[in-house]
């Protein structure tokens, strides 16, 4: 049977993107095992803590799931057409007791290669807060939509870096996008007059429009050093049970 491996941020160098064939009934683990074997660098970064679990030195998600909690955890075996993604440690705020208390956040040059790479953080995070299928795919269009127009109209493609942050307050999942763009309000663009026919409509205004249909609110913040904060807010996440502890911020290149 066939497996999709994906490699994101600083891992997309040194696992790939790429398909491997796996005997029936391999587990994660010993999916984990073999790669390492083929690949040292990768195998130095494959260690467990004393429960079995796979240490937060580097994450890995089947088919969007951490594996550390799939039913069988790390023993769960892989199933044909399985996608196995694997990141550096995204950086994480300590759980304390309730909402609003975890947090995960990403730096990442403002280039259009790295969207995926952000949309498969988003998509990450959404579910560790517990966010439906549906929600995960609104806020991970929102955000997807957002960055684009950080990246091609506020740095025009030019030299930049973009940093996230998405949270969970109350069942509330918030995304903050940070950028040191010229200053761009999207809270005062006007919405657009759909009923205009397409040769008629002025160009832009869609890509803010989605945003604004895809989640619940939108704020935009101009800081004293210069920078664009837009935070996009979405009903969509439930209380954290899981403990995390700390984890080093990861950058992309």
């Amino acid at each position: 049977m066939k497996i999709q491996l994906r490699g994101y941020l600083t891992f997309k160098g040194l696992v790939g993107d790429r398909k491997f064939e796996i005997p029936d009934g391999l587990s994660v683990r010993q999916f984990l095992s073999r790669l390492s074997e083929v690949n040292g660098e990768f195998g130095s970064l494959i260690q467990f803590d004393r429960d079995g679990s796979l240490a937060q030195i580097v994450i890995v998600l089947v088919n969007g799931r951490n594996a550390n909690h799939l039913p069988g955890g790390l023993d769960t075996p892989l199933k044909d057409g399985d996608e196995v993604a694997i990141f550096p440690p995204i950086a994480g705020g300590s759980r304390k007791d309730g909402f609003g208390d975890m947090n995960f956040s990403m730096n990442t040059p403002a280039k259009l290669k790295n969207l995926e790479s952000i949309r498969a953080f988003i998509q990450f995070a959404a579910r560790e807060f517990g966010a439906d299928r549906d929600a995960s795919a609104d806020i991970m269009l929102a955000v997807d939509e957002a960055a684009s127009n950080i990246i091609l109209h506020g740095y025009s493609l030019a030299q930049g870096m973009l940093e996230l942050k998405i949270e969970c307050q109350e069942g509330i999942l918030i995304v903050l996008l940070k950028d040191w763009a010229p200053p761009f309000d999207p809270t005062t663009a006007a919405p657009p007059d759909l009923d205009l026919p397409l040769d008629k409509r002025p160009l832009g205004g869609l890509g803010i429009h989605l945003i604004r249909q895809m989640t619940d609110r939108i704020e935009y913040e101009r800081t004293p050093d210069g920078a664009n904060i837009l935070s996009l807010y979405k009903t969509a996440c439930k209380k954290i049970t899981l403990d995390r502890g700390e984890l080093p911020t990861t950058k992309t290149g």
